[in-house]
């Protein structure tokens, strides 16, 4: 199937920032094939067309930190959001199965995502098939990083149980074009030398990338010993050779400039959560070093417990709050860099990069349509900027993933809202 979106402007991202002016995006199945100014284009038979003279198109935000399956936690106690699903008697409680729960928060999170413009999200998670399910019945795009632990949980008994269904999750998923599977691990992981040394050789015989978290588990019992342990986790991960291009780190807002060089040196990737680091001691801080400092940045919205929506505009926003107040680089280097840590630093973060993240001719087709219509998105001086600061939901009102068109008219194609509706109101009742 061959479409052609002509837009009033494209910010392909890459190889370029550079805004064009009444350009044509041509696609082919689910492919980028072509990318020409309107003047230039010849229409011709079987072709859907799509006019957008008023729209903004730039490549699908990637939320590289979602923490999707914890979508119907929001606004629950603290303590047991951290008990979360792992816990089984928590889960008798409210009344519905882990795997129930992980598939519809998922269901829940993905179609807010791809309502608010993104395409593609990364998640470390148990229960990784119920993600699956629902992410194939949306038609997102996920890095599903499934949980190895040490500890024991509703999903696994023991690290080798971890291990075994983290593994029938990548053969089952290997082929599907929007499933990408990989290892996921909190930080008290760091302390069992052989789960270190388990999880390094099995990443690298199947080639899977690992998705860390450096955030506190809730299980920890705090004080000296962990203050200490925490201020060697880039050390031990770097002594257990895991540092690398194939490592995803988040919850780093604890780390010293010498930790962010040594993960420089490795080409090991960094994922900023906005919304939750600044609520945390050096937050902000930390925030400006990373971007400032690192190879590569992704940003993320993290965990329902600190953030209660999944909009990446608003953290996009956020970021550029944060890097602008005391910036004193060219602003219009700030507002590209912020586009490019939302799109193609997601990409890069979780291994993506060749295929997402920008428009470039032969790379799929994860595009979003921005609506610059409304008087409240005018006057039109600055375009970045505008759509760093002040894009709203209602303004997304195309989404294609892999091609296929996935919202239309700022409506999801399937499921519909009251479809989304009668699942939320289950766990309301039960809440």
């Amino acid at each position: 199937m061959l479409q052609a979106i002509h837009a009033g402007w494209i910010i392909p991202v890459k190889p370029t920032p550079e805004i064009l002016a009444n350009h044509t995006l041509v696609i082919e199945d689910s492919m980028i094939r072509d990318l020409v100014p309107t003047t230039e284009w010849a229409s011709s038979p079987n072709l859907k067309e799509y006019h957008l003279k008023e729209h903004v198109l730039m490549p699908g935000l990637v939320n590289a930190n979602a923490n999707a399956s914890t979508a119907l936690l929001r606004g629950s106690d603290r303590v047991l959001h951290q008990k979360s699903i792992r816990e089984r008697h928590w889960m008798d409680e409210i009344g519905y199965s882990s795997y129930e729960l992980v598939r519809d928060s998922t269901l829940l999170a993905g179609a807010e995502m791809l309502l608010a413009g993104t395409t593609c999200f990364g998640d470390i998670c148990i229960f990784g098939d119920a993600m699956a399910e629902s992410c194939i019945t949306l038609g997102v795009r996920a890095a599903i990083a499934s949980l190895i632990a040490d500890d024991s949980s509703v999903w696994a008994a023991n690290l080798n149980e971890y291990f075994s269904k983290s593994e029938k999750l990548h053969d089952r998923y290997r082929m599907h074009p929007h499933i990408h599977c990989r290892f996921g691990a909190k930080a008290a992981i760091l302390s069992s030398k052989e789960s270190l040394a388990r999880l390094k050789g099995l990443s690298q015989e199947l080639d899977l990338a690992v998705h860390l978290s450096l955030k506190p588990s809730g299980r920890s019992n705090g004080g000296a010993a962990a203050k200490k342990n925490d201020s060697r986790l880039i050390e031990e991960l770097a002594t257990a050779q895991l540092l690398s291009p194939k490592l995803m780190i988040t919850g780093s807002e604890h780390l010293s400039m010498g930790e962010i060089d040594m993960m420089n040196l490795t080409g090991t990737q960094t994922v900023v959560c906005q919304a939750s680091d600044i609520i945390k001691p050096k937050g902000v801080t930390n925030l400006r070093k990373l971007i400032h400092a690192s190879h590569n940045v992704g940003l993320g919205s993290d965990s329902s417990a600190t953030n209660s929506n999944f909009d990446l505009f608003r953290e996009i926003a956020g970021v550029a709050r944060i890097m602008k107040s005391e910036s004193t680089e060219n602003t219009t280097y700030t507002d590209a860099k912020i586009l490019e840590i939302s799109t193609y630093g997601g990409a890069k973060a979780l291994g993506l990069e060749d295929t997402i993240g920008s428009l470039e001719e032969n790379k799929l087709a994860d595009v979003i349509a921005i609506d610059m219509s409304d008087f409240r998105s005018k006057p039109i001086r600055n375009l970045t900027e505008q759509i760093i600061n002040r894009t709203e939901q209602r303004q997304i009102t195309h989404v294609w993933v892999g091609g296929r068109l996935i919202v239309e008219l700022s409506q999801l194609k399937n499921p519909n809202r009251s479809s989304l509706n009668r699942v939320a109101s289950l766990y309301e009742s039960n809440s």
